[in-house]
């Protein structure tokens, strides 16, 4: 058998690292996935409130590692005000049924304008809630009471 030289040894550790690295990355990416597929289960099958379902959620994105928003979770009256903005941007910028992807960045300027200084969090996942049923994923019951 052939020996390796030190630097071909060297090389294939860094390698090993890295794709070590990058499959507990993946392991974590499809943990938030299954934690985000219990919470919409958990809606259906227990016939959460809205808001509960919310909670929820942010629960399970924290014990997750956390997303990118911070503050105080946004309130239910915050949170129907999110969506409503969201659906009211979408409606006006695009045509019924376009794709969730390309609806994301006017969306986010939406909610950002809208609660600019006093933003909460849940606004992602307002924005994406409004995206999805516009966009024909989701029915429109995955939005809170009131927003039409």
């Amino acid at each position: 058998m052939t020996e390796l030289t030190p630097e071909l040894r060297a090389i294939g550790f860094d390698l090993t690292r890295a794709l070590e690295r990058r499959l507990e990355q993946r392991q974590r990416v499809h943990r938030r996935v299954r934690l985000a597929a219990a919470v919409v289960t958990a809606f259906g099958a227990f016939g959460l409130a809205r808001y509960q379902a919310f909670v929820l959620h942010e629960q399970t994105v924290a014990a997750a590692g956390g997303g990118g928003e911070h503050g105080a979770l946004c309130s239910a009256e915050e949170l129907t005000r999110a969506e409503t903005t969201a659906l009211e941007t979408l409606r006006s910028s695009f045509a019924a049924g376009t794709g969730a992807g390309a609806t994301r960045s006017t969306v986010e300027a939406a909610l950002e304008k809208e609660f600019a200084g006093t933003g909460c969090r849940g606004l992602d996942y307002a924005g994406e809630r409004a995206r999805f049923v516009f966009a024909g994923i989701e029915p429109g019951s995955m939005l809170m009471p009131g927003v039409r």
